[in-house]
């Protein structure tokens, strides 16, 4: 049951960020790296957790978390540590994320690789708000992006992959299954190596709660049913649907 899952590691994420907020403050701060940005092992060790402390911060909820996100996003001399400010900020409650989303992404226009992760972290978000719009909205929207190319199987894997293989929480609803449907149908006319990969996101249907099985199964037999269907996406949905 993805959806109980998802709000099981949220509930997890800010009862252990509330709840050793201090701590994550203090390591927080103890991996802070003066000066020009440098490669070394033990400065790649400091900025990764001085990340993963910040998305704790940030889950909680609290200003401390909401501070020291901006603060490093705003001060960010490298990508990593600009990536990973706003990860803490796309994954919590923070109201500032629209904002720095339209930051990196200005700063970083011109980086195809980078702009990859913006479309994956935008795909991979989570809603911590009941009455936020779902990522599927967001997921639709970003198709009609000037950066995002379905010719691109680099872009389709950041955007696509991103929410149908690693945000089971917000895909796996009617909507999201449908959506699914759409996609592989329009991807096999362009590549079906690529659609063949996004197609076995459904392969497994019968693991999950019987709520999801009648969404997940009809949107597998609506591809099937698709007239000029190439053999690789057919041998995918027919093994899923057995």
């Amino acid at each position: 049951d993805p959806a109980a899952l998802r709000a099981a590691l949220m509930h997890l994420m800010r009862d252990l960020g509330q709840r050793f907020l201090n701590d994550w403050r203090d390591t927080h701060a103890a991996c802070r790296i003066d000066g020009e940005y440098r490669y070394h092992p033990a400065d790649a060790g400091k900025r990764a957790l001085g990340n993963l402390c910040l998305r704790y911060l940030s889950a909680a909820g609290t200003n401390t978390g909401r501070q020291l996100a901006q603060r490093q996003f705003d001060a960010a001399n490298d990508m990593t540590v600009c990536l990973g400010a706003l990860t803490a900020q796309v994954q919590s409650p923070a109201p500032e994320r629209e904002d720095s989303l339209a930051a990196f992404h200005a700063r970083y226009a011109d980086d195809a690789l980078v702009l990859d992760k913006w479309f994956a972290l935008q795909a991979g978000a989570w809603r911590w708000e009941a009455a936020a719009p779902p990522t599927l909205a967001r997921v639709q929207s970003l198709l009609q992006h000037p950066a995002f190319k379905a010719s691109n199987p680099n872009k389709v894997y950041a955007l696509l992959g991103t929410f149908f293989r690693a945000n089971p929480g917000e895909f796996h609803t009617p909507a999201g299954h449908a959506f699914w449907a759409e996609q592989i149908v329009a991807l096999d006319a362009l590549n079906p190596q690529v659609a063949a990969r996004m197609a076995r996101a459904l392969e497994r249907w019968q693991g999950f709660a019987p709520a999801y099985r009648e969404s997940m199964r009809a949107a597998l037999a609506r591809v099937a049913a698709t007239e000029g269907l190439s053999p690789d996406v057919a041998e995918v949905v027919g093994k899923a649907l057995g």
